[in-house]
């Protein structure tokens, strides 16, 4: 890592002042580089490796965060609870491994659909969290129907070459070997001479609650509207499950 910090002036340097800005500008260079490492290392631990979304340690220090300034400002706070409808067949069916590529197909469509100012996060699993600040239950609905569509619309496409380089990944890690069996087994269906791709339908349930979803009486308590926001989109999201799936339904 190089960093370069450039002085000029008109009048030539004396040894004293030459060894004074060298001094100055060591000490700089390397509270730069200090701070681009720090910066790094809080990246690696509030972000999920597989999705690139936030991780659920972040997802609580951001919705704290947004609840305080919701009110503090009196705007609108909505949470977004989203769910793959039946990954735990999905992951029995074809591997962890082909599980994983689905799950950050879907968070790319989730990303591309959403706003700047939002805040994705990846709770664990196939369960992700969205917070929507400045924005009501009736604008959020709005917005995930929309993505809810663009995922039922999407055909995740899996070729061999995908299939091979996840086994070929695999290998190299014996720690993650679970779902390679289903892999070699799913791309045996494959003519070995071309290159087949095989297309899988994705669904998603989603719950929606917003701060004006909660009860008055836990309105005057950011824990406790953190811990209804949770708990109310969470529930939704089951609504949605038990409808039918593929849908979206507010708290």
């Amino acid at each position: 890592m190089y960093r370069s910090i450039n002085i000029s002036t008109k009048e030539p340097l004396l040894a004293q002042k030459y060894k004074l800005i060298e001094t100055v500008t060591s000490q700089l260079a390397k509270a730069l580089e200090n701070a681009i490492i720090h910066h790094s290392v809080e990246v690696l631990a509030t972000t999920d490796n597989l999705t690139g979304f936030y991780n659920n340690r972040y997802f609580y220090e951001a919705l704290e965060r947004e609840i305080i300034k919701s009110q503090k400002n009196k705007t609108e706070l909505t949470l977004v609870t989203l769910d793959i409808d039946d990954f735990k067949i999905f992951n029995d069916r074809y591997g962890h491994l082909i599980g994983d590529y689905v799950l950050k197909e879907i968070s790319n469509i989730i990303h591309k659909g959403t706003r700047e100012s939002d805040i994705l996060c990846r709770y664990g699993g196939d369960e992700l969290f969205i917070i929507l600040p400045e924005t009501d239950s009736k604008s959020a609905a709005i917005l995930m129907k929309r993505i809810v569509e663009n995922i039922e619309k999407h055909s995740v496409e899996i070729d061999r070459e995908i299939g091979l380089e996840y086994e070929k990944n695999n290998e190299k890690n014996q720690k993650s070997s679970l779902g390679l069996g289903h892999i070699k087994s799913w791309l045996s269906k494959f003519n070995t001479k071309k290159k087949l791709t095989g297309n899988i339908q994705v669904t998603v349930s989603v719950g929606i609650c917003s701060i004006e979803n909660i009860d008055s009486k836990y309105r005057n308590n950011n824990d406790c509207i953190k811990t209804q926001l949770i708990k109310k989109a969470d529930k939704a999201m089951l609504g949605a499950k038990h409808k039918g799936k593929n849908q979206v339904v507010n708290a």
